[in-house]
């Protein structure tokens, strides 16, 4: 949701920010707090973030002095463990939903500071990224899972949204953009020619393309009863759809190229 990407129904992704001095009552309240929204949000449908990443998790929760110091133990501790990558990913789409919407600007904007003061930090977020193989083989064949419950299936979504939403994502505040949709994104990194305008084009038709097979998916899964896969098996594409399938990989591949030669210029 932090990207307003989302289709399908999913669990909880959230944090709370709250401004105000380090004392004990203040922090009871918001903690309360925390725990009725996250609740209230499982009773009405979206279910409980199984990686925990909730305003109930002390590590998503804090007064903004807080998260800023949070954000540069990160940077002090680069470059980032693994296990830190994905939580790191997730975090830098947030985006305010109520409240005083100044708490997430100034948050940005010293996040931004601390990308520009620590290349080690951006570098570790880009590599871990651009580092991701796509699924097409030398003859632009695609590389599916050979065994096992997935045979013959690719994952649409760890091999291509996640690394175009991400590259897009670290490319935004290595040039100190707020926004968090990727397409609008992708629309301000044009503007600054940190990517070219054709690259941009084949971006934005690859996302769609990566989107629309995942909605359909999606539905299918739902329709069966059984839990989101993101797992295509390319033989039941279309001719066209297998084309644009592939021509979206190649888009990606070229723009893991970008992000390194952007973060290590």
């Amino acid at each position: 949701e932090g990207r307003k990407e989302q289709t399908l129904l999913t669990d909880q992704d959230n944090a709370i920010i709250y401004t105000g001095a380090r004392d004990q009552e203040t922090e009871t309240y918001f903690r309360h707090f925390s725990e009725k929204v996250v609740n209230d949000l499982n009773d009405i449908g979206f279910p409980l973030c199984k990686g925990n990443i909730m305003a109930t998790n002390p590590t998503y929760f804090g007064c903004l002095d807080e998260w800023k110091e949070r954000t540069e133990k990160w940077v002090k501790n680069s470059p980032v463990p693994e296990k830190d990558i994905m939580d790191i990913y997730v975090f830098l789409d947030f985006r305010a939903v109520s409240g005083d919407r100044c708490l997430e600007t100034k948050l940005k904007s010293h996040i931004i500071e601390l990308i520009k003061q620590s290349r080690v930090f951006t570098k570790s977020l880009s590599n871990a990224i651009t580092s991701l193989a796509m699924p097409l083989g030398f003859f632009k064949n695609f590389i599916v899972k050979k065994d096992g419950k997935y045979k013959n299936t690719l994952d649409i979504k760890f091999s291509g949204l996640l690394p175009l939403t991400t590259c897009i994502k670290i490319l935004a505040y290595h040039c100190g953009i707020f926004e968090t949709n990727t397409l609008e994104r992708i629309g301000l990194l044009k503007k600054k020619k940190t990517i070219d305008r054709d690259l941009a084009e084949f971006l934005e038709q690859s996302f769609e393309t990566f989107l629309t097979l995942k909605i359909r998916n999606d539905i299918n899964d739902k329709d069966r009863g059984r839990d989101f896969s993101n797992r295509i098996d390319p033989a039941t594409l279309t001719t066209r759809q297998k084309q644009l399938l592939k021509e979206a990989f190649l888009a990606v591949s070229r723009l893991q190229q970008t992000t390194q030669h952007v973060i290590n210029l």
